[in-house]
């Protein structure tokens, strides 16, 4: 019975999308180009887990060194509406914890959240006009902006092809928006992936001669404690007993890569953006009180930035907390070709864009 419901629920979900995107694709639905900046959306198909945030790091650091650069995002999960410009300082329960994480790790850049993407955009190019680039997190489904670049992300453990929409599957959107891609990236790609691996994926997306499709893989770094001054050790070393802590729309990954260089004695995890609270802290004390006393506790670097209160966190927690950084690889070096290629369309807009000012 509750296949049959899930089924039913999903059948209206596919005709709600094909009666939206129909009323878009025929101008019924206003959709908004902009001519004085050059914007990249990063998206997905699917609900979560793809890698958008690293990427779009990715991309920041990159477009960074030769563009002015900002990146706006809906702020999923945060307590607050409209424009706001994230800080330092700023409250992820505010902002959303992706894009806190993002500010800290280019504070330089400008980041902010505003849920209608058209008045995000006018707002930032009114307040900082001489904005060149502006990354559009999530908002491939959105579709009140025509972006320049649309970058659209498929996790390779859930090929698109072989999902349903929700809630029968994991998409939020139709497979056959894919063509308004530009650049296709599969994420989370394995370190055995073949060339034959590769051939297999491109046959079932079945892009077209316009896309690029590349492959990528998520690189973890060595974690780093989320308090350093009250640290037990430097960093948690090969065959340590480790609590896998998470709040991510796809965390078993993440997982796998613990339990490749640690013990993995207890996992601990929570839906997507998750707001850890005193509740959770004590269910994690109660659990450490059951684990080997040398347990250290592995988060994400995403929910690190959740657990940086420090009046919040007991410091039996602090003391074991370490997350680990994430960064994107590209599969047989093909990361300055995919570079390249998205400096070639922005180079060319920004040519277009002037031409058209004129």
């Amino acid at each position: 019975m509750l296949k049959l419901l899930a089924y039913l629920a999903s059948c209206l979900f596919r005709l709600f999308l094909n009666i939206r995107h129909k009323l878009f694709d025929n101008g019924n639905l206003k959709t908004t180009k902009f001519s004085n900046v050059i914007t990249i959306c990063v998206g997905n198909l699917t609900v979560g887990g793809t890698g958008k945030t690293p990427f779009t790091e990715m991309l920041v650091e990159n477009l960074g060194r030769n563009h002015k650069v900002a990146v706006l995002s809906r702020g999923y999960g945060r307590r607050s509406k409209g424009f706001i410009e994230v800080t330092t300082r700023s409250s992820y329960k505010q902002v959303g914890d992706e894009p806190k994480q993002m500010k800290l790790k280019f504070p330089e850049i400008l980041v902010a959240v505003c849920e209608k993407r058209v008045e995000g955009v006018e707002r930032i190019m009114t307040l900082y006009p001489d904005t060149e680039i502006i990354i559009l997190d999530d908002a491939f489904q959105h579709r009140r902006i025509e972006p320049t670049v649309n970058i659209v992300l498929v996790d390779y453990s859930r090929p698109i092809y072989e999902d349903e929409l929700l809630p029968l599957g994991t998409l939020r959107d139709l497979p056959s928006q894919l063509p308004r891609a530009h650049f296709v990236c599969v994420t989370k790609c394995t370190d055995t992936m073949s060339p034959m691996d590769m051939r297999v994926m491109n046959n079932g997306l079945k892009l077209f001669p316009y896309q690029n499709l590349y492959f990528t893989r998520m690189i973890n770094g060595t974690p780093r404690p989320v308090f350093p001054e009250d640290a037990m050790i430097e960093s948690p070393v090969s065959g340590n007993n480790v609590l896998a802590l998470a709040a991510i729309g796809n965390p078993q990954p993440f997982v796998d890569s613990l339990e490749l260089r640690y013990k993995v004695v207890e996992r601990m995890l929570f839906r997507d953006h998750h707001p850890y609270n005193v509740n959770d802290m004590e269910t994690i004390q109660a659990r450490l009180a059951e684990l080997p006393d040398d347990t250290l506790i592995v988060t994400t670097e995403k929910d690190a930035v959740k657990l940086t209160g420090k009046n919040r966190i007991p410091l039996n927690i602090r003391k074991r907390l370490f997350f680990v950084p994430v960064q994107i690889s590209f599969v047989s070096d093909t990361r300055e070709n995919f570079l390249n290629q998205l400096d070639s369309y922005v180079r060319k807009n920004q040519t277009d864009s002037l031409l058209y000012t004129k």
